[in-house]
């Protein structure tokens, strides 16, 4: 689960998603919190609940750094052979199944 792609995530289910003991989640998550990167908040249904957000202009941040991988990305696509882009697309199917398996967590 990645918490920049949800809007809140309950900090148990990151916990458990990511195999972290809850305890040293929530060292980790005051870090985060004390660098503002991450704001947490009571659950609006249940108080006992701590809900875990991104802040925006971290969120902003990510979107930079993701626009400029893709352009990079984008210009190396452009610098390779007609047989190396050939060669891509035939391995596009592995790639999506390694994908795919590390989603699953194997």
């Amino acid at each position: 689960m990645s918490i920049v792609r949800v809007e809140t995530v309950r900090v148990s289910d990151l916990a458990q998603d990511a195999a972290i003991n809850p305890t040293k989640l929530s060292r980790i998550i005051g870090k985060l919190e004390a660098e503002g990167w991450v704001v947490c908040t009571c659950d609006t249904d249940d108080a006992r609940v701590i809900r875990l957000s991104v802040t925006t202009e971290r969120i902003a941040l990510r979107n930079e750094i993701c626009a400029e991988q893709t352009e990079t990305l984008l210009y190396a696509l452009r610098c390779i052979t007609k047989n190396e882009s050939q060669a891509l697309n035939a391995a596009v199917p592995v790639l999506d199944k390694v994908v795919e398996l590390l989603r699953a967590g194997f």
